[in-house]
């Protein structure tokens, strides 16, 4: 009887042991989230261009993302993608980044509680979306494509001398990872749960945006609602895998909304930055080439055609867009073909 007794307070202390190690790695997961968002606020305030406050938010955590994004994969070249190099250079920048977050949060705290006022039962329904959709980064990796290839390869990395390199009889290690280099500063630091929350947290930026862009047509009590049907759409498949779809329909969706205005204001400093959040997308995921690069190379034949704004400005910005958009998509297909 004693002997089952010891048993029992045994296990309790090892579950114990076990759930305080799993929130440590889910608070690594926010850490990381919060970190990529400090940067890119303070990246953000360099950009002068009047948008919405919404969209700023969205712009400055898209400019967190792609810093990052590009400095690990040039990092990767010279070997960096080691936890003994990433995790004291994530923490030195946790600093300033913190700082950031600061200034910020009364600003978005006050946003929050308008957007709670403006709808309760909109807002009700999609905390409780994501309140679901968190509990299932909670669980396990188990999917096949998960493991081989969104984490697969960035593990790899990080135990193989840290380079970006060809990992044996796995073919998306050709791929271009600009979304799935995160990945590799949350195995530095946690697991795989760490990724799955960190990429969980990519809903709030969306959503942020989604909010703007909706606000904008003056029907405050229906914004909400937007949220909520994005939240509904089934490509998510609850988020219990580490994808990276997520972070592809960021970058299209950030970069189509700055295209509109950029078309619309004829703004070629807008019209640069879209042009570099489209590059993202397709560097993050090939299919953003059809949906992202190709539908706004369209779009911007449909804005030179119906508002004419001479031959000369819609050249200007069919090369701008696309020369962008290629120039940043271009060191991963000159690291896939070497």
């Amino acid at each position: 009887m004693d002997r089952m007794v010891e048993w029992k307070v045994q296990l309790t202390r090892v579950e114990r042991l076990c759930y305080l190690d799993f929130m440590f790695e889910a608070f690594l997961g926010i850490w990381q989230f919060l970190l990529v968002f400090g940067v890119g606020l303070t990246l953000g305030r360099w950009f002068s261009v009047p948008l919405p406050y919404g969209h700023r938010l969205a712009l400055s955590y898209g400019l967190g993302l792609s810093v990052f994004s590009i400095a690990y994969f040039f990092i990767g070249l010279m070997g960096g993608l080691r936890p003994e190099f990433l995790t004291p250079f994530s923490v030195l920048l946790s600093l300033p980044a913190a700082w950031a977050v600061y200034r910020e949060a009364a600003p978005i705290a006050g946003g929050i509680k308008r957007a709670a006022r403006s709808s309760p039962l909109a807002f009700g329904l999609m905390t409780c979306l994501l309140g679901f959709y968190f509990l299932g980064t909670l669980v396990p990796e188990r999917e096949e494509d998960s493991i081989w290839y969104h984490l697969g390869v960035p593990i790899y990395y990080l135990y193989h001398g840290g380079f970006l390199q060809e990992v044996p009889y796995n073919l998306p290690s050709h791929y271009p990872m600009y979304g799935q280099l995160h990945y590799a500063l949350s195995l530095s630091v946690g697991n795989d749960t760490t990724a799955k929350v960190f990429a969980f947290l990519q809903f709030f930026p969306i959503l942020t945006l989604i909010y703007s862009v909706l606000g904008r047509l003056k029907h405050s009590h229906g914004v909400l609602y937007g949220c909520v049907f994005y939240l509904c759409c089934v490509h998510f498949r609850l988020p219990v895998m580490v994808n990276v779809q997520r972070t592809v329909y960021f970058f299209s969706f950030l970069s189509m909304v700055l295209l509109w205005e950029a078309l619309d204001k004829r703004s070629l400093r807008v019209l640069l930055v879209s042009s570099f959040f489209c590059g993202m997308a397709m560097g993050t995921k090939l299919n953003a080439l059809l949906f992202c690069y190709l539908l706004q190379f369209v779009l911007i034949l449909g804005w030179a055609i119906g508002t004419k704004p001479g031959l000369r400005k819609s050249i200007s910005y069919l090369f701008v867009h696309s020369g962008v958009a290629w120039i940043t998509l271009s060191p991963w297909m000159v690291k896939s073909f070497l």
